[in-house]
């Protein structure tokens, strides 16, 4: 015996047909929910990583920069030393036409005066 389906049928078999529409409108709604957060989370995850590498471009520049003040400094420093040297000096000391000293004289106080409170 064949169970011929009509409006009469459909209605005495509790309307399974209803329930099986909702329940593919629900799955439907559900794969439609999964994928707009699969999407969310994939968006996110890509702003996220841009981010990081920004911050990773930001870090290198940074440690070049550093690199380069450390060699200026370094030069600097050898300047310095060059500058203070006892030939440098000498010389400096001759182009402004200054001479040797040949004796020196030391003074020496009387009594050694020092402000009181």
């Amino acid at each position: 015996m064949a169970i011929i389906k009509t409006k009469s049928n459909f209605r005495r078999m509790g309307g399974r047909r209803t329930a099986s529409c909702k329940a593919r409108k629900s799955k439907l709604a559900l794969s439609f929910v999964i994928v707009f957060l699969i999407c969310c989370l994939s968006v996110s995850y890509i702003i996220q990583t841009s981010g990081v590498t920004a911050g990773n471009y930001d870090i290198e520049d940074c440690e070049k920069k550093l690199d380069d003040l450390k060699n200026e400094n370094q030069n600097l420093m050898v300047e310095l030393a060059r500058l203070k040297s006892m030939p440098r000096l000498e010389e400096t000391a001759d182009a402004f036409n200054m001479v040797a000293m040949e004796k020196a004289d030391y003074i020496t106080a009387s009594g050694s005066a020092m402000a009181v409170r």
